[in-house]
C-alpha cells in the first residue's frame, strides 16, 4: 500500500537550526521540501555526492583482470581537484589517466605517420635548408617511377603499406606524390615520449585498480556525502522570519505522535495537516511482507507509484512472477527437448554403426 502522509511545518528559533536538523536526522521521520534549489553550499555538498559516486566506478573500472591500456575513462572537468581525501586521489588519478591515453593515442598516430623515414635527422634538415636546400618528405605510389630531376636530389628512404616514403633535397617533390609535413622532433624522441606517456597510463591504473578492495570504504563516502548533501539542504531550506526559522516537508502519517513529542521536548513548533491537491508527497511504498521483493524490483527499474496514483505493486508483482515463470517454464521444456533429441541421435548413431559392422569384427 501507499503510505498515508501529513505536512508538517516546524518553528524554532533560529539559532537552533542546526540542533532542530540534526535531532530530525537521527529520527528520520521527516521528508524536508526544497523550496532553495541551487546556493553554493548545496551544489558544492551535491558535486562531492557525484565526485565520489564517479571515484566508485572509476575503481570498478580499473579492476585487476581489465587491460590497463584499455580503460573506459573520460576525463571529468567538474571534479573537486582540490579534494585532499581518496576520492580526489581516485579522481585525479581517473583524469591522468584518460589525458595520458588520449595523449599516447596521438603519439602513436604520429610515431606510424613517420615511422616510414625512421629517425629522420632534424638537426641536418634544418642546416641544409639554410644553406639553400630545402628538404621535403613524400609518398610515393610503389607503381610509378621516380622522375630525373635537374636540380637537387629525389631518392626513397624506405616502402611502407601506403606506398614509397621519399625524401627531396632541394627541389620539388613529384607531381604525383604526395606531400607530408616535417615531424616536430626525431621519431626516437616521440616513441620516448610515447613510453613515457604509456608509464604514466600504467601507474594511473595502477593506483585505481589499488582502490579495488576498498570499495566499501567508498560507499561509506558516498552515504556521509549524500548525508552532508541532505543536511546542507534542510539547512539552506530552512528560511528565517525574524529570530525564527521554520521547515516544511513530510511525515508518515502513523508516526505524527514521534515528530509531535519531539517537538514538544525541543520546544518547537509544529503544525499538521493533510496534503492539498497542488502538492505532490514523497511515496513510501509497504506492500504485505510475501510482496516485499517487488520494492527491489522497483529500485531496479527506477519507477515508484505517484502519491496520488494508484498502488499497482501487488498486481504487477502477481504479473512479473507469472511471466516469468512461464519464461522459465518455456526455457525449462526446451531444455528438456534439446536433451531428449541428443539422446535419440546418440541411439540413432549407435545402432548405425552396429549394422555397418562386419560378422568378424564382432567376433574377438
Amino acid at each position: 500500500m501507499i503510505v498515508p502522509m501529513k505536512h508538517v511545518t516546524l518553528l524554532c528559533v533560529e539559532n537552533d537550526k542546526k540542533t532542530a536538523l540534526s535531532e530530525l536526522a537521527r529520527l528520520g521521520i521527516m521528508h524536508v521540501e526544497e523550496h532553495i534549489q541551487d546556493s553554493e553550499e548545496i551544489l558544492a555538498s551535491r558535486n562531492a555526492v557525484e565526485d565520489a559516486k564517479r571515484a566508485l566506478l572509476m575503481v570498478k573500472t580499473a579492476a585487476p583482470k581489465a587491460d590497463w591500456q584499455q580503460l573506459p575513462i573520460k576525463e571529468s572537468t567538474s571534479i573537486n581537484k582540490n579534494d585532499p581525501t581518496f576520492i580526489g586521489e581516485i579522481n585525479r588519478a581517473a583524469n591522468e589517466y584518460a589525458t595520458s591515453k588520449s595523449k599516447s593515442l596521438e603519439l602513436l598516430r604520429e610515431i606510424t605517420q613517420y615511422e616510414g623515414w625512421g629517425d629522420f635527422d632534424l638537426e641536418t634538415a634544418g642546416e641544409l635548408a639554410k644553406s639553400g636546400l630545402e628538404v621535403k618528405l613524400f609518398i610515393f605510389s610503389l607503381k610509378s617511377q621516380l622522375p630525373d630531376t635537374e636540380t637537387g636530389l629525389l631518392y626513397i628512404v624506405g616502402t611502407g603499406r601506403e606506398g614509397r616514403y621519399g625524401v627531396a633535397v632541394g627541389t620539388d617533390i613529384p607531381e604525383e606524390a604526395t606531400f607530408v609535413a616535417m615531424p616536430r622532433k626525431r621519431l626516437s624522441a616521440i616513441k620516448t615520449e610515447y613510453a613515457t606517456v604509456l608509464d604514466s597510463i600504467k601507474k594511473s591504473a595502477a593506483i585505481l585498480s589499488s582502490f579495488n578492495d576498498k570499495i566499501d570504504n567508498i560507499n561509506l563516502e558516498i552515504g556521509k556525502r549524500q548525508d552532508a548533501n541532505d543536511y546542507a539542504a534542510a539547512f539552506d531550506n530552512m528560511p528565517e522570519t525574524g529570530t525564527v526559522a521554520y521547515l516544511t516537508g513530510f511525515i508518515d502519517a502513523r508516526r505524527e505522535k514521534e515528530i509531535v513529542s519531539a517537538a514538544k521536548q525541543n520546544n518547537w513548533g509544529v503544525v499538521l495537516r493533510e496534503p492539498e491537491t497542488d502538492e505532490i508527497p514523497p511515496t513510501l511504498l509497504e506492500p504485505p511482507a510475501i510482496f516485499r521483493p517487488v520494492l527491489a524490483l522497483f529500485k531496479s527499474l527506477g519507477i515508484t507509484p505517484g502519491y496520488n496514483e494508484a498502488d499497482v505493486s501487488i498486481p504487477f508483482f502477481l504479473f512479473f512472477s507469472i511471466f516469468f515463470a512461464m519464461l522459465v517454464g518455456d526455457a525449462g521444456y526446451g531444455a528438456i527437448i534439446l536433451a531428449l533429441t541428443f539422446y535419440a541421435q546418440h541411439k540413432v548413431s549407435q545402432a548405425s554403426r552396429s549394422k555397418g559392422r562386419q560378422p568378424s569384427q564382432l567376433i574377438n
